[in-house]
């Protein structure tokens, strides 16, 4: 929600893709409140389902015009459903980078654009993340993916920019719903004590955002985010200050 109401708020045009149909429309209506009904459409979508998002995509480009910008932040997390954990992270973020080359491409009339997807510092230190072990996976394999992205040269050429962003743990209904059969091998007492520990904002994730589109110089930038911090990073040195989780 902070990222679509950012750019709104901004003046962009702005396309909400939610699994969600009444939480998803719901908070479109209020942002064609405040930003109006011809700038922001909403579109029901599993990204993982290829058909669904190609959908959502045409929508986008029938109903605003064009697509500039396209964020990867869907989210999914449940060890003992990793599928749909890797179907949702990973296989979506792939589908949504791949329809967004394809839709924004100088070579299929469009004028590139800037692809931001949505990480975690769990993939960056995957180590003390030992019981969320496939999130994690998905969430290093995005920053992969990425970075492969931006370092081809076709880039350049067809005008995108790809960027990274990988937060410590925000405070969405994402984090709100976590319990510990979601995970593996904590305890009670530890999951109680983590999961108690302090949340980002969903805000400052909006605002890096934010700087990474409109920065016409980022290009393969990787920018951990933490409570206390943001900081762009080299890849693959990836070293940062490990979690605090206490067991």
């Amino acid at each position: 929600k902070a990222i679509c109401q950012a750019l709104a708020v901004k003046g962009a045009k702005v396309c909400v893709v939610d699994v969600n149909a009444t939480a998803g429309d719901t908070f479109a209506a209020e942002l064609q409140i405040s930003h109006g009904e011809e700038t922001i459409v909403f579109v029901q979508a599993d990204v993982s389902s290829q058909e669904q998002l190609e959908g959502a995509f045409d929508k986008a480009k029938s109903k605003l015009g064009r697509i500039d910008v396209v964020v990867n932040n869907a989210g999914f997390l449940d060890e003992k459903n990793w599928r749909a954990c890797v179907n949702i992270n990973l296989v979506g973020m792939i589908s949504g980078t791949m329809l967004a080359v394809n839709h924004m491409g100088k070579e299929h009339g469009g004028n590139g654009g800037v692809i931001i997807n949505i990480a975690s510092k769990a993939g960056l230190v995957p180590g003390p993340c030992w019981f969320i072990p496939t999130y994690a996976a998905t969430k290093a394999a995005i920053i992969a993916h990425t970075m492969s992205w931006s370092a081809n040269p076709r880039c350049k050429q067809e005008g995108f920019r790809f960027n990274v962003v990988c937060p410590t743990v925000v405070d969405t209904p994402f984090t709100q719903r976590m319990n510990q059969d979601l995970v593996i091998g904590l305890t009670e007492e530890h999951f109680a004590r983590n999961k108690s520990r302090e949340k980002m904002k969903p805000s400052r994730v909006a605002d890096v955002v934010l700087e990474l589109i409109e920065d016409d110089n980022k290009n393969g930038a990787i920018i951990h985010l933490d409570t206390d911090k943001v900081e762009q990073l080299e890849y693959p040195k990836c070293v940062v200050p490990s979690f605090n989780f206490q067991f």
